[in-house]
């Protein structure tokens, strides 16, 4: 099978990629016959984040993929895929063969990571900076040399003591992965991985504060966790159709947004808390999402029904939780059925290009996760 060339950047980070399909796929709903999290991957590097941070996540890449009802999750998607998409992998291990063939690297030594970057003051002028911390069992040399088979344009040097290597391609540039030895990386903008080998340097803060202690406050079982600061701008008008039957004003209240998404007591339990600036403000958000939930609880699909049955919402002080739990079939159920809508919108229209395609192939594993939103 040949490759097309493709920039080095992606390469190193499709185990990222395809990690996320199985966060996706996690994110979407519950599984049954679950027990604890077996505690597989490494803790997030929070000591290498930088105090510029805005936001931090972590997805524990090793335990998510090892479990066998996400597996099963993404397989039943694969499957429904598959009966229009001729190309698809079959199951979940021919996805990670695929990607092994691909792009030279086995997506099974991904063994956790650490993501953090900051948002652009103005994003219609540009974007923020970001990276990812890689906990892996690559060699330097694994790396290096998918890199190269991939025609990518990049050269070796250093900053500080750190070997980093610089992608010099027009899609690519400014990229860069700095090699933090025993099978660490980090990968991302420039100023975001050099700020990692600072902190681990001693040069630079590391991240402090609420946004810490927010990350800090998730499920520290889950497969993934998160924390971020909202902006301070008044922008939740901007996304919200103006004829939209609910006022969201309310969120501009917000503060920081955590999420947590983990297994355990026979569940799949994916948690998004919103942390106001009182307890009167969080009474608000409250008051919004649970509307939200009595507006469309009547609309949709059956299936839509029961993924919205699922979510219940509660309030503590300044923190209002959203927290979504299901089954392994009722999320099966769902993910063939919203396939099924898919394949025949398509037939309708005549035909669906590839990347329509790619897009409903994650559309039914991200339906659930919408109704948190």
């Amino acid at each position: 099978m040949s490759r097309s060339p493709r920039s080095t950047y992606r390469l190193a980070l499709l185990a990222v990629g395809l990690s996320a399909l199985l966060v996706t796929a996690g994110c979407a709903g519950s599984l049954g016959e679950l027990g604890a999290n077996d505690g597989g991957g490494d803790a997030a590097k929070l000591d290498s984040v930088p105090a510029s941070a805005e936001y931090v996540g972590y997805v524990d890449a090793a335990g998510m993929a090892s479990d066998e009802s996400l597996r099963s999750i993404v397989n039943t998607a694969l499957e429904a895929r598959g009966e229009y998409d001729d190309e698809a992998p079959a199951d979940i291990d021919a996805m990670f063969e695929q990607a092994e063939s691909d792009s030279g690297l086995d997506l099974q030594k991904v063994e956790s990571m650490t993501v953090f970057g900051t948002t652009a003051d103005d994003p219609m002028a540009g974007s923020g900076t970001s990276a990812v911390i890689l906990s892996s069992s690559y060699s330097e040399d694994e790396l290096v040399s998918a890199m190269e088979e991939s025609d990518a344009e990049f050269s070796e040097g250093s900053y500080g003591d750190t070997t980093v290597y610089s992608y010099e391609g027009e899609m690519d540039s400014g990229r860069t992965l700095a090699v933090l030895g025993d099978g660490e990386f980090a990968l991302g903008d420039r100023s975001a991985v050099e700020s990692v080998v600072d902190v681990r340097a001693g040069d630079a803060d590391t991240l402090g504060g609420d946004l810490k202690s927010t990350f800090q406050n998730t499920d520290d079982d889950g497969y993934v966790r998160m924390a971020m600061a909202t902006p301070t701008e008044d922008i939740a008008g901007e996304e919200v159709a103006e004829d939209a039957p609910i006022d969201t004003s309310t969120l501009n209240t917000v503060e920081y947004v955590s999420m947590s998404f983990g297994t355990g007591d026979g569940n799949v339990t994916t948690t998004v808390n919103m942390i106001s600036a009182s307890e009167s403000d969080a009474k608000q958000t409250y008051d919004l999402v649970d509307g939200a939930l009595s507006l469309y609880s009547g609309m949709g699909s059956d299936e839509m029904q029961e993924a919205l049955d699922a979510v219940s919402v509660e309030q503590d002080g300044d923190t209002v939780t959203v927290t979504h739990s299901d089954t392994v079939e009722n999320v099966e159920s769902l993910v063939e059925t919203m396939y099924g809508a898919s394949v025949g919108s398509a037939s309708e229209s005549g035909s669906a290009s590839e990347s329509d395609s790619d897009s409903a192939a994650v559309s039914p594993v991200t339906a659930p996760a919408a109704a948190l939103a």
